[in-house]
C-alpha cells in the first residue's frame, strides 16, 4: 500500500475508531460469512490481504470524511483483497446457504 506524505492521528481499540479530524468509525459485527482468509506462507489460500481492522486504521490515517473513508478502504480491499476474521475453516468454508444478498451502495 503506497505511503502518503501526511497522516492523520487516530485512537483505536481492536479497530480504528476516530481521528484527530473528528472522522468516527463504528465496527458491527454479522452473521455473514465471507471466502476469504490472510495470505500467509504456510496458508497461502487466496489473495487476501486486509481486514477490517486494517482498513479502519488507514482509513483514519488518511482520511478527514466520511466518504474518502468508504472510498480508501474500497480502493484497498480490492487491490490487496479482503478477508473476514470469522471466515472459518479454509477448507470448509462457513458460508450461508442463501442465495439472497443485499448491497448498500
Amino acid at each position: 500500500i503506497p505511503q502518503v506524505p501526511e497522516t492523520y492521528a487516530y485512537w483505536d481499540m481492536d479497530y480504528g475508531v476516530q481521528n484527530e479530524m473528528g472522522l468516527s468509525i463504528g465496527e458491527s459485527t454479522t452473521t455473514a460469512r465471507t471466502a476469504g482468509w490472510p495470505a500467509t506462507p504456510d496458508k497461502p489460500y487466496g489473495y487476501c490481504h486486509v481486514g477490517i481492522d486494517e482498513l479502519t486504521k488507514l482509513a483514519l490515517e488518511r482520511c478527514a470524511t466520511a466518504r474518502c473513508a468508504v472510498e480508501t478502504m474500497g480502493k484497498i480491499s480490492v487491490e490487496q483483497g479482503f478477508f473476514s476474521g470469522d471466515s472459518g475453516d479454509p477448507n470448509a468454508p462457513d458460508l450461508m446457504d442463501s442465495a439472497e444478498a443485499l448491497a448498500v451502495a
